[in-house]
């Protein structure tokens, strides 16, 4: 059903048009009557979209969020559109051992009711597991499985001072979710308390204080791991591989998600992510992209090789330096040559700088090498993801023998820790980056994870320092470090 006539159809979110609802009725009775419309099936699912002012996100984020829904999806790249979801409309999960081809699987099945132009804004948010053959030996990951896909009920898009609410739902809970939604927007639409002027401020929380810390891996083990991975190397075993390690916060208090996704976003360059799946949340700023695809175009990016921004160094003198490190240019090619390799039985045409760039965020700088390319067929991003993963920047090479090197000397499993994490429409078009920079958090307990590629030339002490840098932008979200 389109919206009636008199009604302003025009919303810039991601310079695309975008039909709208200017009231809850009107948007309400459209959702009602795409049912009728298509003689849907119970399980069948209705979008449609709901004008609504910008600067929600405090609200969306609240702890009154939190006791309404019992998901909560962030997701912002650098300079783009923010997206925060609330609760589950539909969720796609998998155990397999190729989790991302299974619950692509699944999206066939989805049926949804909406006009074409609202198809794109109804995605699929969520990620999966760094390696799905190693068991859940920690509870602490156990409900976000190999694989988990939401489609939130409740979607808040916002660029600029533009934004609107997209709301899906069965034709049995329609009623019932537009009444959830204005029991947190607080009120009638009407009267305007969306505006942000007409917010409550809320007291920023007391400044979180850390009461206990547990490494997985201290320096003299990392050296002695390091030892053993440059043993192999030396054998011809590996070429290279990615050793990563975990410390455990216990904080004086509970986080709350609205500050630290608001630190989070001021990451740049990087995209802000979170998955709150009830007392859990995953979250991170990532530098690095696994792969955007729209229509038949793709784009992705090597990342790989880093040097610390010292305060004594300008970053052109710093990315001088890495871009003259042949143990950092050795580790970086294996990235590239292998995204390249793996991405050019899909295109028609694929090309990559010739040459390294330096990628220089606030506290370091990484060797960058962006590819581009156009597909031969219509294949669904998740074949893409599924096809990619692990790259050498979070594996290693020999893919297969860096995956059990990891599996039988990393004391804790990953998790979801530098794996895809993204979203994606039914259609297929999508956008996934390597979760990196993040951690987990479980009420007053956050598990932070960092790690560091080893090639023949790495250095122990050198490598941890970069682990400990590495870790600095989830400590900064979490306002434990400046």
């Amino acid at each position: 059903m389109s919206p009636p006539p008199n009604h302003d159809l025009r919303c810039s979110v991601s310079q695309l048009p975008l039909p709208a609802y200017n009231d809850w009725t009107s948007a309400e009775r459209a959702c009602e009557q795409l049912f009728v419309e298509h003689s849907a099936q119970p399980q069948a699912l209705a979008a449609v979209a709901l004008r609504v002012p910008a600067g929600l996100s405090p609200q969306l984020l609240s702890d009154a969020a939190a006791h309404l829904y019992n998901e909560t999806v962030v997701y912002r790249t650098d300079g783009d559109v923010l997206f925060i979801g609330l609760g589950c409309a539909m969720r796609l999960r998998s155990e397999s051992l190729h989790p991302f081809s299974d619950v692509q699987n699944q999206l066939p099945d989805v049926e949804l009711l909406c006009s074409p132009e609202l198809r794109p804004y109804v995605r699929f948010f969520g990620g999966g597991a760094f390696d799905p053959r190693r068991s859940h030996d920690e509870s602490c990951w156990v409900n976000f499985g190999n694989a988990t896909l939401l489609l939130p009920e409740l979607g808040y898009w916002e660029q600029g001072r533009d934004a609107v609410l997209v709301v899906v739902s069965t034709q049995a809970r329609c009623a019932s979710v537009f009444s959830r939604v204005r029991e947190l927007l607080t009120g009638p639409f009407e009267h305007a308390v969306l505006a942000p002027d007409q917010q409550r401020e809320r007291s920023p929380s007391p400044p979180l204080r850390v009461l206990g810390q547990k490494e997985s891996v201290d320096a003299q083990a990392w050296e002695a791991l390091l030892g053993e991975a440059q043993q192999q190397i030396s054998a011809g075993t590996l070429d290279k591989v990615v050793t990563a390690r975990r410390v455990t916060f216990e904080l004086s208090s509970a986080p709350r998600l609205a500050e630290v996704v608001a630190r989070l976003i001021e990451q740049a360059p990087c995209t802000a992510f979170a998955l709150r799946l009830g007392q859990r949340i995953f979250f991170g700023a990532t530098p690095e992209t696994l792969i955007k695809k729209t229509d038949r175009e793709i784009s992705t990016e090597a990342l790989a090789g880093t040097r610390a921004l010292l305060p004594q160094q300008s970053p052109a003198e710093c990315a001088a330096l890495l871009l003259g490190s042949e143990k950092d240019c050795r580790e970086h090619a294996f990235v590239a040559e292998t995204i390249r390799s793996t991405l050019q039985p899909f295109c028609l045409s694929l090309s990559a700088a010739e040459q390294p760039s330096a990628h220089i965020l606030p506290h370091l700088v990484h060797l960058r090498t962006p590819l581009s390319g156009v597909l031969s067929r219509s294949a669904h991003v998740l074949e893409l993801v599924d096809a990619l993963h692990p790259t050498p920047a979070v594996g290693g090479v020999p893919q297969e023998a860096a995956l059990d090197f990891i599996g039988r000397h990393e004391r804790v499993e990953r998790g979801w820790y530098a794996a895809p994490f993204g979203w994606c429409t039914q259609e297929g078009d999508g956008h996934f980056v390597v979760a990196l920079r993040s951690a987990l958090l479980s009420g007053n307990k956050v598990h932070v994870y960092a790690g560091a590629g080893i090639v023949a030339r790495s250095h122990a002490a050198t490598e941890y320092a970069e682990t400990e840098l590495k870790m600095g932008s989830v400590l900064r979200s979490l306002g434990l470090a400046s």
